[in-house]
């Protein structure tokens, strides 16, 4: 699956711990990724440093890891991310070409 600025907004965070407090109710990974550049009070400082160190490793050539899991209901609908939201938002943080080190996996409920 190919993601790009366009498509982000089409994807959303696993509504839970931390990205509640960030999100307000809109688990959009772009929403997701604007809480944490503007509302880093609601969350630990133990969690920035997780996405800062993220976003670090992002910078290096190879980082060593690069999968996102998402599911969703179907092609049209939006992605839902299983695994991986802290290095997509950390890659939306970092620098322009970091969400294009990212593997994105998708999968649909079967019927």
């Amino acid at each position: 699956m190919e993601v790009n600025d366009t498509n982000l907004s089409q994807i959303k965070a696993f509504p839970r711990a931390q990205w509640r407090r960030l999100a307000r109710g809109n688990f959009s990974i772009t929403e997701v990724a604007e809480g944490v550049r503007t509302r880093k009070h609601l969350v630990d400082l133990s969690f920035l440093l997780k996405i800062v160190s993220i976003g670090d490793q992002l910078r290096q050539e190879d980082p060593g890891f690069s999968a996102v899991i998402l599911i969703g209901l179907n092609e049209r609908e939006r992605l839902t991310i299983l695994d991986g939201n802290h290095r997509l938002v950390a890659a939306m943080l970092s620098t322009p070409c970091a969400v294009k080190k990212l593997v994105f996996s998708a999968g649909c409920r079967l019927v």
